[in-house]
Formats: C-alpha cells, sequence, structure tokens
C-alpha cells in the first residue's frame, strides 16, 4: 500500500495522477448506454450531486427513490406473485448506537398499479400514503435500524 505505483487490490489503490484520459465515459451500446467510472466517485461528497446526475441520466426515471441521508441503504422487491413491492431500510452508521432518524419520504413508481396500501411491517400497521406523478409517496415512522415496508396493489 506505500507504493503509489503498483496495484495489488482495493486496498491498496493508488492515488489519481492527471493524464490527458477521461475519467467518466459514456457510450451507446445496442439501445442501452454505459456508464464508465474510473475512480471511486461516490466517495466524494463534493462530486455527490455530479455522481446523481450521470446515474439520472442512464436510469429515469428512477424505481425508487428515498431522501435519507447516506447512512440509510434502501432496497426495494417486486413480489408480482403477491402483488406487493417490499421496501427496507436499513440505519449503518460508523458509530453506535444509532441516531434514529425522523421523517425520511419514500417515493415508489407504481408502474400504473392501482396501490391499495402501504403496510409496516411486521406490526401489518397501515401506513398514509398518496399516489402522485406515477409513484405512491408515504413517510417512514422513525428509524432506528431497521424497517420493512410492503406496498399492495392490485
Amino acid at each position: 500500500p506505500a507504493d503509489h505505483t503498483r496495484y495489488a487490490s482495493i486496498h491498496s489503490n493508488p492515488p489519481g495522477v492527471p493524464t490527458q484520459h477521461p475519467s467518466v465515459v459514456l457510450n451507446r451500446v445496442g439501445t442501452g448506454r454505459v456508464l464508465y467510472i474510473s475512480s471511486d466517485l461516490e466517495r466524494y461528497d463534493t462530486a455527490h450531486g455530479t455522481l446523481i446526475a450521470l446515474i439520472r441520466m442512464l436510469a429515469t426515471p428512477f424505481s425508487f427513490e428515498a431522501d435519507a441521508p447516506k447512512v440509510v441503504e434502501v432496497t426495494a422487491f417486486h413480489q408480482a406473485d403477491k402483488q406487493r413491492f417490499l421496501l427496507s431500510m436499513v440505519n449503518f452508521q460508523k458509530e453506535l448506537p444509532n441516531i434514529p432518524i425522523e421523517g425520511i419520504r419514500l417515493r415508489l413508481r407504481t408502474g400504473g398499479r392501482s396501490i391499495k396500501q402501504v403496510l409496516l411491517l411486521p406490526a401489518g400497521k397501515t401506513l398514509e400514503h398518496r399516489v402522485k406523478e406515477g409513484y405512491v409517496e408515504f413517510t417512514a415512522p422513525k428509524l432506528e435500524t431497521f424497517l420493512m415496508f410492503t406496498v399492495h396493489y392490485g
């Protein structure tokens, strides 16, 4: 790791060296587009807006969005056989205990489906929601460490 001219693993990634070569490349492949970023751009807070803009160029509209801080990981799965989406949120902070986070808004693209209800699991508590511009929107209750929701349609 002390030798910045050699690369052995992700843990000894040498620092960036200015060159005449691009560090971000966007190309068309078939009917799609491919984005290549040669650095770990997501690591730099000052590049957050740039990274999001680049991703939005590829994935608009997003399947889901959350206005959570970066310590929160959000996943979404479509369970078509059960006519629902399953969303989960993990509050993964460096120092424990976690500081609870309140007021996180989630938006899930409905794909034109008629939304019946949003439930907090495992309690099955119904959450208020609204459908707007092709998304179902709701606010998560206080997130300590983990929350899970189902969005039912039919």
